[in-house]
């Protein structure tokens, strides 16, 4: 995500959306290009002000139906029905190491 928004729910949305990073526009210029590459070693791009953010954020101002919206449709995605599902198409897929 390239974006000008700093928003936590912005930020939030983007990352349960599938972002594989989130960069503020004001990123200097060779950096996009770096994080293009980045999520391919399994790196996750994101600017500093965004890293802060996301560290420091203790209560993210969710409720625990809005995760459990987001952990369904991960499951839907993946089409399996729980966490050992999940975990093991992961493992049969080599998507974990």
């Amino acid at each position: 995500m390239l974006t000008v928004y700093e928003e936590n729910e912005r930020v939030i949305e983007a990352l349960c959306a599938g972002a594989m990073g989130y960069l503020l526009k004001n990123t200097p210029p060779s950096r996009p290009l770096d994080a293009l590459r980045e999520p391919v070693v399994g790196g996750a791009p994101i600017s500093p002000k965004i890293a802060r953010k996301v560290s420091a954020a203790g209560e993210l101002g969710v409720t625990i139906n809005t995760i459990a919206f987001h952990v369904r449709s991960i499951y839907d995605k993946l089409k399996v029905h729980s966490k050992s599902e999940a975990v093991a198409r992961a493992l049969r897929e080599k998507l974990l190491e």
